[in-house]
């Protein structure tokens, strides 16, 4: 009887468990935050535009967020004033991207379903922001220069063909800084963002440049980098680009199966479009020239999670220029006055 009786305690215990563990709620997984810049107002003084980036762990971009459910920590002190919050697309902010891409015969990954993937990205950004490609098979051409005109880029990128040709990322990847550099330099469009989207295996033959040179460039000219990878994941040169894509606030994404590529682009316009950008008067910032480390916090009623970024903030030295104009008036107003005394005494 003592036997039945464990035996009955022991599946029920069993049961239970089982129940437990097939039905317990799914704790939620912790947000991604991404601070990808800081950046400073220096006529609303001191003011500070934070760009942050939220995404799940399926990495699409997390939408409708407000201002409660951000905390800012300015070298570790919370700061408890009022907050802008908006995100990028509804902001009167703009963006300039360009699509980087090879086009090899044997491409390590589905030509066709690269396009598809393309054409998707290219929809969900629209008409609004201009955008351009560029193919580094052979050497690097830009088969289009930055349009709004988001069907024209559609076009361009049914028209792609497979070619011969080495595949010159590099010098595929400083091509498109320029190109973006040059048409936010010479039109009127003047940028708050601007973003390359790589397609690459990482890999690089024949080109003249390095991509610490890119790397460089991009970082000058604060250009947001996004890959997405494929072929090799163990290839060296992939780490290296996923470590540019932190450095310069973009992105890094890798496609174990051609199918992931316009889910993983889907998910890259969506970090491009809802970014948020935190806007608030410092309270422990000043413009003095040092590193400082700002710190987004973000709760929501199921999950967490935290960015942390260090920066320089700039140095104004209008103090400077105001004794220095000081200093000449009264020089100014010293000599008049001697010139006076001496014409007076002759």
């Amino acid at each position: 009887m003592k036997r039945q009786f464990l035996q009955l305690i022991i599946l029920t215990t069993c049961l239970a468990l089982a129940i437990q563990f097939f039905f317990e709620p799914v704790v939620s997984a912790a947000l991604q935050v991404n601070i990808d810049r800081v950046t400073f107002t220096p006529h609303r003084q001191p003011w500070i535009n934070i760009f942050v980036s939220v995404f799940d762990q399926e990495d699409l971009a997390v939408k409708g967020l407000d201002e409660k459910r951000f905390t800012i920590k300015e070298d570790g002190n919370v700061y408890s004033g009022p907050i802008e919050v908006e995100p990028f697309v509804t902001s009167e902010r703009r963006l300039a991207y360009i699509i980087v891409l090879e086009t090899q015969e044997k491409l390590a990954t589905s030509m066709t379903l690269v396009c598809q993937g393309l054409q998707s990205f290219i929809k969900e950004m629209g008409f609004r922001y201009p955008g351009a490609i560029l193919n580094y098979t052979g050497y690097p051409e830009v088969v289009i220069k930055p349009t709004r005109n988001a069907n024209l880029l559609i076009k361009k990128i049914n028209e792609l063909k497979p070619v011969k040709g080495l595949p010159r990322l590099y010098d595929g990847l400083l091509t498109a800084v320029k190109e973006l550099n040059g048409y936010t330099g010479q039109s009127e469009f003047k940028a708050d963002r601007l973003a390359i989207i790589l397609l690459t295996d990482g890999q690089d033959q024949g080109s003249m440049f390095s991509l610490a040179a890119d790397e460089t460039k991009m970082l000058q000219s604060n250009i947001s980098l996004f890959v997405i990878a494929y072929g090799k994941k163990e290839r060296r040169s992939l780490s290296n680009l996923a470590r540019i894509t932190k450095k310069t606030g973009g992105g890094y994404y890798f496609a174990h199966s051609p199918d992931l590529i316009s889910p993983l682009l889907a998910a890259v316009a969506g970090r491009l479009k809802y970014q948020y950008i935190l806007t608030y008067p410092a309270n422990n910032f000043t413009p003095d020239g040092r590193s400082h480390k700002v710190s987004v916090d973000i709760e929501t009623a199921d999950d967490h999670g935290q960015g942390i970024h260090k920066f320089i903030m700039p140095e104004l030295k209008t103090e400077r220029i105001e004794i220095l104009t000081t200093g000449i008036l009264i020089g100014a107003a010293l000599l008049v006055l001697l010139i006076i005394v001496i014409k007076s005494r002759a």
